[in-house]
């Protein structure tokens, strides 16, 4: 059955022309595939953010001028940015005095909160610091704040040897935050990541199918003398070449699908009168169907096998022509049976030149 040039299922290379043929036809679906899911991915964000969104946020805003031992006069001679300012409200007689200030009021948050909740940040100016204080409520936000505050403007100093002291720039203001949804954004970074990973799962699916779209799947694959399609121009003229010494000719469907009468009919109606005529052929089933038709195969001067076409054609192919090998019973040729005939045209019309 095989030939040295035989490429077997699993190992041929990718056919980027069919592939790209494939993909035209299949953009429709693959479109809707991607709105689908846009809608599902964008909707599910703004079901989360908006409908179920987080907790309003407030913040507690101080701006303290930093007053230096050295001016700062060169970022490149002394340098504290915002994570250096951040650890210093980490640490524990910041977080600690912060407490206790907040307990004199009767407000009870623990350091683990504090640290959560307290935030410093620097930016062009390294003399300017900007303390935020975070909570859902709006009166522990400014608590936080006030004592935040106080505490950096009179007991800071001693931890920095370089910080002779602050001042009041800006005294503690309320703001609230707003969340950043951005439903256009979610949408359309959805489209994107649907559209890349429908295509690419189509991709990695087709080139892993045992899918067989072309005759010359069949010679190519499994080394069948493939003598076309149904509308194949060349398919009389192969039919009476290499029939044209048999007297016997069964018509043998490769798989249930396909009954084996309707083929002999359709190809009778093919040859509209040539040889071979349709008094030699014989309709028998599937081998696998009826295997007990091996014998009477047997005795055929030939066999014209009919591959239906189609996704998920290869492995049934394999075990059809397994059985016959192992009954050695040799095919004669192979046609290739319902066929997107459009998809084969536009192929060869691609490639430049027609089946032959």
């Amino acid at each position: 059955m095989r030939n040295d040039q035989t490429v077997y299922m699993g190992t041929e290379p990718a056919d980027e022309r069919l592939l790209f043929l494939l993909f035209l036809k299949k953009i429709p679906l693959l479109v809707l595939i991607t709105v689908v899911g846009t809608l599902i991915l964008g909707g599910a964000y703004c079901l989360r953010y908006l409908v179920f969104g987080d907790p309003v946020i407030y913040q507690g805003t101080s701006v303290l001028q930093v007053h230096y031992e050295v001016p700062v006069t060169d970022p490149t001679n002394y340098y504290v940015n915002a994570y250096t300012w951040n650890t210093y409200l980490d640490s524990d007689i910041i977080v600690g005095g912060v407490a206790d200030r907040l307990a004199a009021q009767g407000r009870s948050l623990s350091t683990e909160a504090l640290e959560a909740q307290m935030e410093a940040d620097v930016e062009s100016d390294l003399t300017v610091l900007t303390l935020i204080s975070s909570s859902e409520d709006p009166q522990e936000a400014m608590a936080i704040a006030g004592a935040l505050e106080a505490e950096m403007l009179e007991d800071f100093a001693p931890i920095n040897d370089n910080v002779k002291g602050m001042s009041l720039v800006d005294a503690a203001e309320l703001s609230q935050v707003e969340p950043d949804v951005r439903p256009v954004r979610a949408f359309v970074l959805a489209a994107i990541l649907m559209a890349f990973f429908t295509v690419v799962i189509w991709l990695i699916r087709e080139i892993s199918a045992d899918s067989i779209y072309l005759p010359k799947t069949l010679r190519n694959r499994y080394g069948l003398p493939a003598i076309g399609t149904e509308e194949s121009e060349v398919l009389a003229a192969h039919l009476e070449y290499l029939f044209r010494d048999k007297e016997k000719i069964g018509i043998v469907p490769a798989t249930e699908d396909l009954d084996p009468v309707e083929v002999k009919e359709e190809l009778v109606k093919i040859l509209a009168g040539k040889e071979p005529s349709g008094d030699r052929m014989t309709a028998m089933p599937a081998p696998l169907l009826c295997q007990e038709s091996a014998e009477a195969m047997r005795k055929m001067d030939g066999i014209l096998l009919a591959v239906p076409a189609g996704r998920h054609s290869g492995m049934p192919m394999e075990s059809v022509l397994a059985f016959l090998e192992t009954q050695e019973i040799p095919v004669t040729a192979a046609v290739l049976w319902n066929a997107d005939e459009s998809l084969v045209r536009n192929y060869y019309r691609i490639g430049g030149k027609e089946e032959k």
